[in-house]
This record gives structure tokens, sequence and C-alpha cells, in this order.
């Protein structure tokens, strides 16, 4: 079947594995699932805006001129934390910075970590500085 047959073929009907929300038997929302706002809700409000790169350009007069520092200025404003996101991504996923230890069983992992006095700072992801602490290594 060609592309084209394909765009212009009418719709059949919808395989009966497709959600419906008319056939649930409540009507009521599901229970369970995603109870976390929306991605976009939770970063608004944690979001601040960026500051104004424009705030501190001021006009002699000359159209050319300061059209042509405020597309500087602007241009700054997207590379600054553009630069800021790549330099903070780096740091997150570099594996200069962190290291994995695994077990062969969680009953393994379990055992160790309390018993090396680690298990109040967590069981997955543990600071390392906190960790050189507890097993008295000085990092400086």
């Amino acid at each position: 079947m060609s592309p084209q047959e394909r765009r212009s073929r009418p719709s059949g009907p919808r395989s009966p594995l497709a959600f419906d929300p008319s056939r649930t038997t409540t009507g009521a929302p599901r229970k369970g699932g995603n109870t976390c706002p929306s991605p976009a809700a939770s970063t608004a409000a944690r979001s601040t805006p960026e500051p104004d790169p424009l705030k501190a350009v001021e006009s002699d007069g000359n159209l050319a001129e300061d059209a042509a520092i405020e597309i500087t200025e602007l241009e700054q404003g997207y590379r600054d934390p553009a630069k800021a996101e790549a330099d903070r991504l780096k740091r997150a996923i570099d594996s200069k910075f962190w290291f994995a230890v695994w077990f062969d069983s969680r009953e393994e992992k379990e055992h160790l970590l309390p018993r090396a006095g680690l298990m109040d700072i967590g069981d997955k992801h543990l600071d390392g500085r906190e960790v050189a602490d507890r097993l008295v290594v000085d990092l400086d």
C-alpha cells in the first residue's frame, strides 16, 4: 500500500484494546498512576525569571548603534544560561565526579551500608563528602 493510499484510506473502527473513557465502570478518575503535578507546573513553580539582558543598555540616540548593542546583549543573554546549563549537565553526568558500587544481591548491599555507618545518609545515591567523613578520609 502506497503512502498516498494510506493517507486517503478512511479510518476504520478503533481497536478493541484502545482506551475508551466512556467504557470505564464508574466514570470516576482512575486510581493510582502518576499523582505528581505536571512537569510544566512544577517547573513553572520552581523557575525564576531570567535577568533582563537589556537592563544596563543605555541609548545614545543613534538607532543603528543602539540596535547593534541590543542584539549583542540579547545574544549574550541566551548564551550565558545555555553555557551554565551545559556546565551543570556535564557535572551531573561526567563520571569523573561519581562512581558506582554494586553487589550480587540487595541483601549484600543492605548488610554493608549500616555496618559501614552509611545507611542513614542513603541507600542509593550518597554524598561523597559525607561518605568520606564517615570513613575518616580527608578530601582537602
